[in-house]
């Protein structure tokens, strides 16, 4: 999930759960002069993230890319509280492993709809397989980013975007103001997992806190 700005020469690489849409949506702004809205266009659906607009891509689709002179940032949140808030909002909130979301294909199998958090946990690997969107919003850090942290000028914890922001905007010359949007779903802390669950999802980002670790607190 990118952004670049050739303008300003500014570079940003976002991972889903990160701040991205919210992140993006200001990008839109400073890039066009004016606030984003979806929209329809020959009847598809725009939003943000789409692929005519923002897409979300794996950082090998950006890396060959020449970025002589360009800012180039991101940010990262832990994966333990990443995955919690993609399960809140993408399954709580949006419902995208209701019976009607999965559909008869995926039902069964081992597969229940609408699971609890341990439940989903337990099948993460069904439900990745059964849903694009889960499998996109609980990705590793790295498909997004990348595996050299070096490559970036600067790497922000999402709990330290008030600085981020103020890097943008000294960067760009004007004011950029993240918003808070993607706020949807029931809260779950770290406290209401098992030590054998949040073993296996540390597992599953292993990579990400080889790489990245130094920024999660």
């Amino acid at each position: 999930m990118t952004v670049m700005i050739s303008k300003h020469k500014f570079f940003f690489a976002s991972a889903p759960k990160v701040a991205c849409t919210s992140i993006k949506t200001e990008m839109f702004r400073v890039e066009n002069g004016f606030d984003f809205r979806p929209f329809h266009a020959n009847g598809h659906y725009r939003h943000i993230h789409d692929n005519a607009i923002y897409p979300a891509a794996p950082f090998e689709r950006f890396s060959h890319l020449d970025f002589s002179g360009y800012l180039k940032l991101t940010m990262v949140r832990d994966p333990v509280r990443r995955f919690l808030s993609a399960y809140s909002n993408r399954v709580g909130y949006y419902r995208e492993l209701s019976a009607e979301a999965l559909g008869d294909d995926h039902l069964g199998n081992g597969i229940i709809p609408n699971p609890s958090i341990h439940e989903f946990i337990d099948g993460l690997s069904k439900y990745r397989n059964a849903s694009g969107s889960i499998r996109l919003h609980t990705e590793p850090l790295k498909v997004f980013l990348g595996s050299d942290p070096s490559f970036y000028d600067q790497i922000f914890n999402i709990r330290k975007i008030d600085q981020f922001d103020k890097v943008v905007s000294d960067w760009i010359g004007d004011s950029f103001s993240t918003p808070h949007l993607q706020t949807g779903g029931e809260k779950i802390g770290v406290s209401e997992l098992s030590v054998s669950e949040l073993k296996k999802i540390r597992k599953f980002y292993e990579d990400d806190y080889e790489l990245f670790g130094e920024y999660f607190e």
